[in-house]
């Protein structure tokens, strides 16, 4: 369920400005998020093992490696967090 809030009068800069800093984060840990989820992916469609976010944080794919993965996979990924980006900046935005 979404839930939206109203900003007090006076205060509507303080939090659209409190907005942008958070979907600016957002914005840049997808880039990190999409890398992690495609070293759990190659893992499962390439390697055929289980592969836990924390431990392929450390795991860096090649390049060999990225042109085998399939592309759909990373596509949906990042269109998901673009998403949860589009969806958060509306929550926190003031009405």
């Amino acid at each position: 369920m979404q839930d939206f809030y109203r900003c007090e009068e006076g205060h509507e800069a303080w939090a659209n400005e409190q907005a942008h800093q958070a979907c600016y984060k957002l914005v840049k840990d997808m880039h990190y998020e999409a890398r992690v989820q495609a070293v759990v992916v190659y893992c499962a469609d390439v390697e055929n093992r289980s592969v836990k976010k924390l431990a392929a944080r450390d795991i860096f794919l090649t390049r060999d490696y990225n042109l085998r993965l399939n592309k759909c996979y990373l596509y949906s990924f990042i269109l998901n967090l673009i998403l949860q980006y589009v969806i958060h900046f509306i929550t926190f935005r003031c009405l």
